[in-house]
């Protein structure tokens, strides 16, 4: 079920993911599958989120309604993982807060918070490594001209992507 729904999701098709991701919801409970139960919630809130981002970068922006829509269901999504203990997206937390400023065009928290967020590599995985990298110059490029960027920004970021593999290098520049 939870297959089919990411599916129509990323399809855009908003209504029919909806069906399957209550569904994935009404197989899960009955087993106590927290797992499935969390996946069903913050899948479609990830998803939609990564729709908005990647369309930022090719200058599509979303509505405030919409955006507060996303940021809802993602609100929910993290709210349930505090409830029931899990902590799939503890990492994802604090780069998901950026993204949304970002794509609210609030470049300076933004920019603040993902020089704030800075945590030892060897704390983290190379995929956050490679994504707060890469969040840090979109917002660098988005900002240019708006804001002044601090000092160390772009020495921290070459610091970052020199830590990375080559190919998530690669993908970072």
């Amino acid at each position: 079920c939870l297959v089919l729904a990411n599916a129509w999701q990323a399809l855009g098709e908003s209504r029919a993911a909806t069906a399957w991701y209550a569904r994935a919801r009404d197989f899960a409970r009955p087993l106590g599958d927290r797992a499935s139960i969390m996946a069903s919630i913050a899948n479609r809130a990830a998803l939609r989120l990564n729709e908005a981002w990647i369309g930022s970068f090719f200058g599509q922006t979303r509505g405030p309604e919409e955006l507060r829509d996303i940021e809802a269901e993602m609100s929910g999504a993290l709210a349930y993982e505090r409830v029931t203990g899990s902590d799939a997206f503890v990492l994802q937390t604090t780069l998901t807060r950026l993204r949304f400023a970002a794509l609210k065009n609030d470049f300076s928290t933004a920019l603040n918070s993902a020089s704030a967020a800075e945590t030892p590599a060897t704390q983290e995985s190379q995929s956050m490594v490679r994504t707060k990298t890469i969040l840090k110059a979109w917002l660098s490029f988005k900002a240019l001209g708006q804001l002044p960027v601090p000092k160390d920004f772009y020495a921290s970021a070459e610091d970052e992507i020199r830590s990375l593999d080559k190919d998530d290098a690669a993908v970072s520049w």
